[in-house]
């Protein structure tokens, strides 16, 4: 329960942080991985008890859903690096929950941010941070995980 307690803090910290400054800094991602990784070299589990290959599959399944959105510009890099640090923690399963979680809290996210909007501006200027949604799915991601 400390290591969920502890990553879920991580998480709201990295999207406050992209919130308030609109990019997630490489260090905030390298302080949970790192340790995350170095888990591996003392014993056979990571932090929620996932075997290696089900962190490395994890990683991989969060990158490869949301870099086509780096690609065509609609999100940051990151927002991926975000994303693809969290499914390390969950594993496979988990980390497709997560990003579904996360595309849906995003949309509602940007659907409040355009209707607030008073200048009525394009859609396509309107830039809404997806740490938040990303962090709201990872803590998604992270109670499944605890409930198996």
């Amino acid at each position: 329960m400390t290591a969920s307690a502890g990553l879920l803090a991580w998480a709201l910290a990295v999207s406050v942080w992209d919130i308030r400054c609109r990019r997630i800094p490489n260090l905030w991602l390298l302080a949970a991985l790192a340790p995350g990784v170095a888990m591996f070299l003392f014993g056979d589990q990571g932090w929620l008890g996932q075997s290696l290959t089900a962190s490395v599959l994890g990683s991989s399944i969060a990158f490869l859903l949301l870099f086509p959105g780096f690609v065509l510009k609609a999100m940051g890099g990151g927002d991926v690096k975000f994303a693809t640090c969290c499914g390390w923690f969950v594993g496979p399963l988990h980390s497709l929950y997560m990003v579904l979680a996360a595309a849906v809290a995003l949309g509602v996210l940007s659907a409040v941010v355009l209707w607030r909007s008073r200048s009525h501006a394009s859609p396509h200027r309107v830039r809404v941070p997806a740490g938040p949604a990303i962090a709201a799915g990872f803590a998604l991601a992270v109670v499944l995980v605890q409930a198996r």
